[in-house]
């Protein structure tokens, strides 16, 4: 399963920009940057339905976390192989830069 983020324009949903999508594997990592970074929001489904302006400023409190504390985050890598911090990091920078080019958007989630 994975984590599938799309930014709709709600004047018009045809009018999208597709964020991407990566393994839920990580959620753990996500969770843990929410809640240990003081954002409002405690998982990254939380942003599931805000616009990207109210978005925006939960995941770079999110992703401050984590880029300033990869120890944290490197033990809950999945043994399984899919999905790691690196990853995980890269996709939350993906997130919020296309949340702050496209504030007036709304996020979608499909998992």
């Amino acid at each position: 399963m994975s984590y599938d983020i799309d930014l709709i324009n709600p004047a018009d949903s045809s009018h999208r920009y597709e964020v991407g999508n990566y393994t839920s594997n990580v959620s753990q990592m996500w969770s843990h940057a929410f809640q240990q970074s003081g954002a409002e929001s405690e998982l990254l489904s939380d942003l599931d339905g805000k616009l990207g302006k109210e978005a925006a400023p939960e995941l770079a409190k999110a992703l401050g976390h984590m880029a300033q504390h990869p120890e944290q985050y490197e033990p809950m890598e999945p043994s399984n192989g899919w999905g790691d911090y690196e990853g995980a990091l890269v996709f939350m920078v993906r997130f919020l830069q296309q949340c702050r080019y496209h504030p007036d958007f709304k996020v979608q989630m499909n998992y």
